[in-house]
């Protein structure tokens, strides 16, 4: 039979797989399911006053009847994903599916996140209960960078002068590369220009007594 260190222990590890804050992950089950009592008994599970619960995460399985599942809870989910009710023998597998439900519908079908105070208070007391049971490790960091605060965005002055300096590089390569361009096609079209002009400049001059000579002598 698993312990609920043993069960701890997966969930803290487990909940990256799946995007899940591990804080948050084992703080919710911490005030569910996962106490001696619930672990421990016969049915893996739990009554309430609304029904029967099972495991860590309190699948509600819809009826006071423990082997009985009825449509509607998370119980019945996982039965109809897993072909199985929960048990103790699939205690991995409820939390899996849970993280997974965590990852894609939020923490809205777990009581204790409301009843805790929401969220950030749920985290923090899993926080809280992870270091207790010495949970370290990949865990731990998801959990660091998920409750560190973001960067402060750059004031707008700041922004203001970056992008004018950016305005400025971009204007200066700009006439930069039009310069260029223009000394090229000058450069090219030069040697054309002195091959026409070349033979004017430098044709010889005809006097006019060579000429009438040509013709008179």
């Amino acid at each position: 039979m698993a312990s609920v260190e043993e069960i701890a222990d997966y969930i803290w590890r487990r909940s990256s797989n799946y995007g899940v804050n591990p804080s948050m992950a084992l703080g919710i089950a911490r005030y569910e399911g996962l106490n001696p009592n619930t672990i421990g008994s016969s049915t893996f599970g739990n009554r309430d006053a609304r029904g029967y619960s099972f495991g860590p995460f309190q699948l509600y399985s819809g009826s006071s009847d423990p082997t009985k599942i009825a449509p509607g809870g998370m119980a019945y989910e996982f039965q109809q994903k897993f072909g199985q009710a929960p048990s103790r023998d699939n205690w991995r597998q409820q939390v899996d599916f849970s993280l997974e439900t965590i990852a894609n519908r939020g923490t809205s079908p777990w009581h204790a996140v409301r009843d805790r105070g929401g969220v950030g208070r749920i985290t923090e007391l899993g926080a809280q209960y992870a270091k207790s049971l010495g949970l370290t490790g990949e865990g731990g960091m998801l959990a660091e960078s998920a409750e560190r605060p973001a960067a402060p965005a750059p004031a707008s002055s700041e922004a203001s002068s970056a992008k004018g300096e950016l305005d400025q590089y971009r204007e200066k390569q700009f006439f930069n590369n039009l310069i260029s361009s223009g000394l090229s096609m000058m450069a090219a079209q030069q040697p054309r220009q002195m091959q026409m002009l070349q033979p004017v400049m430098n044709r010889p001059r005809v006097r006019r007594e060579d000429f009438l000579g040509g013709l008179l002598g």
